[in-house]
Parts: structure tokens; sequence; C-alpha cells
């Protein structure tokens, strides 16, 4: 989460804090250190500063330098910076030189014999920096032979210790070197040595050539089964030889290997045969490639093991099943009713442990259409959902739920005995909450299985075979016991987690319910005990209780004055968690105002005051009343806010802030834009009072100052809508509810764009309103389901087009302007009344997308200027890095290059650039004329393409700058 890594300076500010001993953020290793108000970073924060090929310089000599040290401890140093150097800068030509050295560094040679002692730990330190830049880093590094030539002198050495390091150093780089003969060579030899350090190391070498050689699947296939073949390697040498195979490259083998499992499975002790299913399963899904035969290799091993009643090795056939039931298309009518028939075996064997792994497998093979089917034909297992086992019936339940939710005509098989099984699992699981107060030990005791059920449920909840009644019974069920009991109950995060999705999706029938338990709750109950209460209990309470309209006394004043006293007992982090709910559910000034003050007043720490304040800015901008000197009030504080939040994104390298800054900004603007016609409205309803101004009969001069004025609120919306458009396009990580808030937003200033344009336009050019839908608010968003807010937010957005449409009929009925006015004023009046919370993203990104770009060719000389001859075309070349954990991958990006120089329009070239799957590295060139004397700044920005949503995205976390000038001074 994004927000701990800002806010772990929160605590380091904060003074007597009553949770002592609290130590929730370590230092990072290479992050930003906070020391009272002070920020010191590591090595990398000259990077802000200095020129891209001055930087690049820097580093190469300072690991010159660190690596010619005399001290040991100075050069194991500089080798473990190595990887922190590529992840800051991982560009080929960058990342191969460093490569290079420490090829150098691992060979010796460079050190003469000044650490002939210690070499041995200066490899096994280059290998372990090697390994930290594994995965797509490495992807992006140059193939060289020089590498290899330099590592491969060491496994010459006598000492095997040395020969072990260079398998290791080979394993580290087998992205890189899988193609090198030498190398094929080495390991395949290694494998026949008896030392086993050496062995092992062989065998991770193996391992990781064969993921990306097809030559070298081919021929350590052949070694594997020789070794194999013969009776001298120990089980633990045959189960790693084992997993070789299942890495291996070539898939077209994989028909040879099922041939090579069924030997070894023929003859293969009791220990051998576990290894041989995991490593052929696994190879088999990695290309969906003999998956059949796997499947039916399995189920004749389960019947064999059931047979001879062996426990251990059925519980890990069902598993390998379970992994190729994602296969559905490879699994025939016949292997589902084999696995199922096994029931009564299985059964007879009287082991939990096994029932459960097959109920699992099934559970799997149930969420497709196709085999759910075939699984209602016969449900034998079906008494497993009164099953005295928790285990066994939660199972059972997710078997049951899956095939009601596939197949319509189960629910009246399963779905009462399925809900009977939920509601008593339920009184279980409160039932052993209120156990764990008394220390009493309960299957519940273990969370994983406390989540699993829960998650169970929530996707009942969600699914379209739960209703209404199903839902109060289970909000009833969760909220029936008493008030001691209840709170108890509540310190478990999942019930309230549970409740929090029933409320969001049956918000109209189970909200008033869940609002009384809880304020009751809170009302009767220490607060002490309250302040002990996690974080979602409050923020299930703020998520259900209603926001007063303007100029309203707040429904729960007495609630607020209870709060008031609970927070006198919690933490600052509590009370920060507290406020960030508040603020997301849009209570702003009466509950998130008050507790960022308090928690603001015992910070020290200058970002993390200047964050709070920002919040209590923002918190206390919240009109209390429509009318344009609170909507004056409110851009003010707005306008503090900004400021802070802008110096916010300024100072952090990372700009962790900047969403927070745009979306305060782009609110800000949306302010403006309302005051002004809100002011432009009174003035004219105002002047209308005593005089025929706003008649149908007004003079046509009249009428065209009314309409210059409203034409001029039209332009404001609409440059407004093209902020939210533009803060949307950059927020490729955020997630669905923020990003359907933003288009919800982009709606609002369409309607008002649209709806003036409607009353400044002639008769004939007028436009008509609009449809919205929710299904049009996005294409990523099309798979989701509005959360409560959202739903809300949209109805009163559809509500205001309704009642536009309904003023004017069918859009010709032309009505006097006093009357349009009017209702433009009450339908602001609600837009702007709604409690519009922040959105997740504004506190917290759970994903990251970052591009770093690299443009050369790169100035040398200290002014940073880069000099061409007027006569040359000056080639110039991106390069970026695409850093992201994002599910929607990047299937192509738009590199756009922009030209500018004084007192001239700025050009642009483009070039788009289709990406392969798992690319994380792009490169586009340019040639370049220039002509102009004087110096032409260029600009390079990236846009990319998701392969989910196919929209066009745009990244502003790093842009590549170059400076020409003309050397022959011509023009």
């Amino acid at each position: 989460m994004l927000e701990l890594a800002r806010l772990k300076f929160f605590f380091s500010g904060v003074r007597n804090l009553p949770r002592a001993g609290f130590t929730l953020f370590a230092a990072p290793t290479h992050g930003p250190l906070i020391f009272g108000n002070f920020c010191y970073r590591p090595v990398l924060e000259s990077v802000q500063i200095l020129m891209e090929g001055a930087y690049k310089y820097s580093i190469q000599m300072k690991i010159e330098r660190g690596l010619q040290s005399q001290n040991l401890a100075d050069v194991l140093t500089t080798i473990t910076d190595c990887a922190h150097y590529i992840r800051e800068y991982p560009f080929p030509g960058f990342v191969h030189t460093i490569f290079f050295k420490l090829a150098q560094a691992f060979q010796g040679e460079l050190f003469g014999r000044k650490f002939e002692q210690s070499l041995n730990i200066i490899r096994l330190r280059i290998v372990t920096a090697i390994r930290e830049c594994s995965g797509s880093l490495l992807g992006v590094a140059i193939p060289s032979e020089d590498i290899v030539r330099c590592i491969m002198k060491v496994s010459h050495s006598n000492d095997y210790r040395a020969r072990s390091m260079t398998l290791l150093f080979f394993a580290s780089l087998g992205r890189l070197i899988f193609d090198d003969i030498k190398v094929h060579n080495l390991v395949i030899e290694s494998l026949d040595c008896t030392e086993q350090t050496e062995l092992s190391a062989a065998i991770q070498a193996a391992s990781e050539l064969a993921k990306h050689s097809l030559p070298f699947s081919v021929s350590i296939l052949r070694k594997i089964a020789e070794l194999l073949g013969s009776n001298r390697l120990s089980h633990w040498v045959r189960s790693e030889l084992m997993a070789v195979v299942a890495n291996l490259k070539d898939l077209s083998l994989t028909k040879q290997c099922l041939q090579l499992e069924m030997a070894l499975l023929d003859g293969a002790d009791h220990k051998m045969r576990p290894a041989v299913y995991n490593s052929l399963t696994q190879l088999v899904s990695r290309g969906e490639q003999n998956v059949t035969e796997q499947i039916s290799i399995l189920l004749r091993g389960l019947s064999k093991a059931i047979s001879q009643r062996d426990k251990a090795l059925i519980s890990c056939i069902l598993l390998n099943l379970s992994k190729l039931s994602a296969f559905s298309q490879h699994w025939s009518r016949e292997h589902i009713l084999t696995l199922r028939d096994f029931y009564a075996q299985i059964e007879l064997l009287n082991s939990k442990a096994v029932l459960g792994a097959w109920l699992y497998c099934l559970e799997v093979l149930s969420t497709s259409e196709k085999h759910n089917k075939i699984l209602i034909e016969e449900h034998k297992w079906i008494s497993l959902l009164n099953d005295v086992n928790v285990v066994l019936r939660i199972h059972a339940i997710n078997l049951a739920l899956n095939l009601v939710q596939q197949n319509s005509a189960a629910n009246a098989h399963f779905g009462p005995l399925l809900f009977d099984a939920i509601i008593k699992t339920l009184r279980e699981s409160q039932e052993a909450a209120l156990s764990a107060v008394h220390s009493s030990p309960t299957p519940f005791s273990d969370p994983m299985l406390g989540q699993r059920f829960f998650a169970i449920i929530s996707k009942f909840v969600r699914g379209p075979s739960c209703t209404v009644s199903l839902a109060k019974c289970l909000t009833e069920n969760l909220l029936s016991a008493e008030r001691e009991e209840l709170l108890s109950l509540c310190s478990s995060k999942f019930p309230l987690e549970l409740l929090a999705v029933i409320c969001d999706v049956y918000w109209t029938e189970c909200r008033t319910f869940v609002l009384s338990s809880l304020v009751g709750c809170v009302n009767f109950s220490p607060c002490t005990s309250l302040a002990k209460l996690p974080p979602t209990f409050f923020s299930l309470l703020l998520a259900v209780v209603p926001s007063a309209c303007y100029g309203a006394q707040h429904p729960f004043s007495a609630l607020i004055g209870r709060m008031e006293e609970i927070v006198g007992e919690m933490d600052h982090w509590a009370l920060y968690q507290m406020a960030r709910s508040a603020l997301r559910y849009g209570h702003w000034r009466r509950f998130a105002l008050p507790l960022l003050q308090r928690v603001q007043r015992q910070t020290e720490n200058l970002e993390t005051k200047s964050w709070l304040m920002a919040l209590a800015y923002v918190a206390e901008s919240q009109p209390a009343a429509f009318s344009t000197e609170e909507l004056q009030r409110a851009e003010t504080l707005l306008q503090r806010a900004a400021l802070y939040l802008k110096a916010l994104v300024s100072s952090e390298k990372d700009q962790p802030f900047w969403f927070a800054a745009e979306y305060v900004s782009s609110l800000l603007s949306s302010l403006k834009c309302v005051r002004f016609l809100l002011t432009t409205v009174e003035i004219e309803l105002s002047n209308g009072e005593n005089d025929a101004a706003l008649c149908v009969g007004t003079s046509a001069d009249e009428r065209a100052i009314i309409f210059e004025e409203l034409a001029e609120v039209q332009k404001r919306f609409g440059d407004v809508r093209q902020q939210w458009v533009t803060l949307c396009s950059k927020s490729f990580d955020a997630d669905t509810q923020t990003l359907l808030q933003m288009a919800l937003l982009i709606r609002i200033c369409l309607l008002m764009e649209q709806y003036l344009d409607f009353l400044v336009a002639s008769k004939k050019d007028r436009p008509m309103l609009s449809e919205i839908r929710i299904e049009d608010l996005g294409e990523s968003t099309q798979n989701s389901i509005p959360c409560f807010q959202t739903r809300n937010f949209f109805g009163l957005i559809c509500w205001a087009r309704e009642e536009l449409l309904a003023f004017h009929g069918d859009g010709t009925n032309q009505r006097d302007l006093k009357s349009c006015l009017q209702l433009l004023r009450n339908l602001l009046k609600q837009l702007t009344g709604f409690p519009l919370g922040l959105p997740r993203f504004f506190f917290q990104r759970v994903q990251f997308t970052k591009i770093k770009l690299s443009i050369s060719p790169q100035s040398t000389d200290g002014r940073g200027v880069y000099r061409v001859s007027s006569m040359d075309l000056l080639p110039v070349i991106i390069e970026g890095i695409i850093e992201s954990n994002n599910k929607k991958a990047i299937e192509s990006v738009l590199v756009v290059l922009t030209l500018r120089r004084d007192n001239t329009a700025p050009t642009e070239k483009r070039q788009h650039i289709q990406l392969e799957q798992g690319d994380n590295y792009f490169k586009a060139q340019f040639l370049l004329k220039i002509v102009h004397q004087k110096a032409t700044k260029i600009n390079a920005k990236v846009y990319f393409v998701d392969s989910v949503t196919k929209k066009q995205w745009c990244d502003e976390s790093d842009m590549a700058t170059l400076t020409v000038e003309l050397a022959d001074g011509t023009h």
C-alpha cells in the first residue's frame, strides 16, 4: 500500500503515542529515511540533479573505485550497490557495463593476490547481487560472450566451491546466456560430479537454462533420463532432477516426458512418486499440451493409491488434479465421473484431510458450466453440508454455492440446505469469537479458515442466488447478539467486512438495521472497549451514517458527541484511519475535520504536517450552505490544500501525492465553475424580480447579454470536463470505483455544458442531453459492480437529467428563461449537496506503473547541451523500461517527441510500438534535422494502451529531455 509508505514518517513525528513500542514501519534499505524534519535519501538522490550522461559516468567511476579499494568491506558494499544502480537505471548499455565489471571481479584477476583468501566471499556476494536483478531486469541486458569468457576461466579451478559459484553465476544469468554452447556443456558435465555442493549448483543452473533454451531442453532431458535410470543417486537428487523437467522450455518434449513419467512410476519407490507427479503436472500446465493424458495418469494413480490406502500420495494426486482443473476443456465426462465416484472409497479412509482435498478438486471443477451439470447429476456428498467438521463443511458450502450460481436448476436441490449450512457455520464462528475471549481453542482459531468462510459468504451475497430476505437474515444473525457479545464479535474484521458487503449490495434494505445496531453498540459500551475495536468497525459505521443536508441538524448529533469521547482513548494512527474513512464516505466537516486537527497538533514532521493540513483544509471546505459566500469560502480552503499538496509533490522523488494534488485542483476548478454559474444565475434572477427582463418577450439585446454570460459558463464547464478527462487518463493504476467517480464527475460537467448550450443555441440547433448509462462510463468498469456511493451519485445525475427533460418536454418547448434559471439553481443545489467522498486512490495505491525513459545522445559538457552540425541528421533514440504490477498488461506504447524553439510553435514526431506479451523494454528511433541557431529542446513523452480496456493512458512518471544547438553557427 502506498499510503503506508507515505505515512511511514507519520509516527516518527507524533509525540506521546499511547501504544508503547509501536514499530509499524522498518527503515527501508534504499528508501528515504526520515529523521525529525529532515529527509535523507540514499546515494542515488543525485540522479535528480545530474544529467543522464554525467550520472552514468559517475556511477561507473564509483564502481571502478570501489572494486579497486584495498578494503574488503568497500568492495562488498560496491557489489551490493550494483543491484540498486541497475534498478534505478535499467537500460541495456548501462546494465551490460555493470555485469561485465562484476564478471571481471568474479574472475579474480582484478584483485591480483589482494583478496586471495576471501575471493569466494566476493563471488558469493556477486551472485547474490545478480540474483536481485533477476527477472525483467535481465531481459534488457545485452548478451555478451565476454561475460561468459571471464566466468568460464573459474570453472577450471581446483576448488569445488569456486566451481559451484561459477555454476550459480550462470544460473543467475540464465536468461542472458542461455544460448551459449560452452555453458550447456559445462552444466551437463557438472551433473556427473560427486561433490554435493557442486551437484546442487549444477542442478540449479540446469533448471534456469532449461526455462529459456530449446536446444538445452533436449540435451538435459536425455541426461536426466540417463541419471534417473541409474541407482547411484539419492532420493533428494532424483527429486531435484524431476523439478528440472518441470521447467523445460521445449514443450514439444512433453510426450517424451510423459513416457519417462510412466517408466519411473512403474519402478519408482514410494518417496519418488509425488515428485514425478508434481513435476509433470507443472510441465503440462505450462503449455496446455498433453493435459488429458496427464489427467488420465493421475486418475489411474489415484485409484491405485486408494487401494493401497496411501493417504499422503492420495492428497498429492488430488492436489495435482486441482491444478489441472483450471483446464476445463481437457476434462472429459469420463474423467469427471471417475473423480466424482471416488467419494465412497475416499470416505472409507476416514481421513478428513483427504476428503477435503477431494472436495477442493471438485470446487475448482464446479466453476465450469460444463462440469457443473455433470456434478449435479449425482450428489452423495451433499450430506457434508451438515458435517461436524467445520473445514469439510466449508468446502461443501463452496462447492454447493458454485453449483447453484452456475445452474439455477440446482437451487431447488441445494438452496435451502446451502443457506442452512451457512447460518449454522456462521453461528459457530460467532461462538468461536466469544470463546476466544476465554482462550478456548476452536477450528476458527485459524484466521485463514475464518477469512475463507466469510469470503464465501460474500460471494453468496453478491451472487444471483441471494435474495433480499436471505440478506436480511444474514444481517440479523450477524447482529443479533447482546450488546456485550456484539462488542466482542465486532473485534473481528471478517464479520464487519461481510456486513459492509451486505450494505453495499442491499443498501436500501439493510442499512437501517445495521446502523441502529452499531449506534446502539457505540452509545451503550465503554469508551475504553470501543477504542480497541478495529478500524473496520468505524469505517462501516461511517459508511451507513447518513449525511446532513444544507442547513439541517445532523440526524446523529448525539453520535458525534459520543465519538468525541471515544477518540480520546485511541492512538493517532487509529484516529487517522477513522478520519480517512470519514473523508471517503462524505463526512468531511463533522467527523474528519476534528480528527485531523487533533492528530495534526501532535505532529512534528514537516511532510506529515503538510499532508494532514491539506486533508484538514479539504475536510473544512465541505459547504455548509448553498450560497456564493459559502462556495467562495470552500474555494479558499481548497486553494490552501492544493498549495500544500503541490509542495509535497515537488519534494517527493516518486511523487506519491500527484493524484491527490491533481484531484483537489480539479475539484477546485469544478467548484469555481459552479460558483460562477450560481453568481450569474442569481444576478439574473434578482434583476428579473422587478421587470420582465427574463420573460419570453425580452428584447434581443438583453437576451444576448444573458446568453453571452451563459456561453462563458458553458466554456468553463468544458474546460473543467477536460481537466477531469486528463486526470482520468493518467490514472491507469486507480481502482474501479475511483475511475467510476471521475467518470460521473465528467458526466456532470457534460450535462451542464449541454444544457447551457441548449439554452444559448437557436431552436433548430439545440442539442439533446446525452443519455447516461453506467455501462458507458468506461470499458475498464463494465465488469465491475458499482459501490453504493457510486450508485447513489449515478442516480442523482440521472435524476437531474430527467428533471431537465421533463421540464422541456421533447426539447422543443420554449420556456421563459427565468424558469430555466430557477430550475438550474435547484439542480446545482442538489448536485453540490451530495456528500462526495474522496476516492480510495486519493489515499492508497495498490498497483504501480512507472515508465523510465532514457534519451541519447547525451551531452558530455558541463552545460548539458549537445552540439550538432547543420549538415548532419541527428539520430535520437528513446529507450523505455516499464515497471508495473498492474494486472492489465500494456500491449503498445506511443512515443511522442516534442521539439520546442523560441518564438516558434512546437512540432511533434510520433512512433507507435507494439509490445509482445511480457515485454517491458521498448526503443524508438528518430532522425531529426536541426536548422535553428537557437537551442532546441527535445522532450519525450509516452502514451500506452492496455490489453484489457484498449484505452490510451498517459504516463508522466518520467520525461526524457535533450537540448541541442548548432555547432557551425549557420541558420
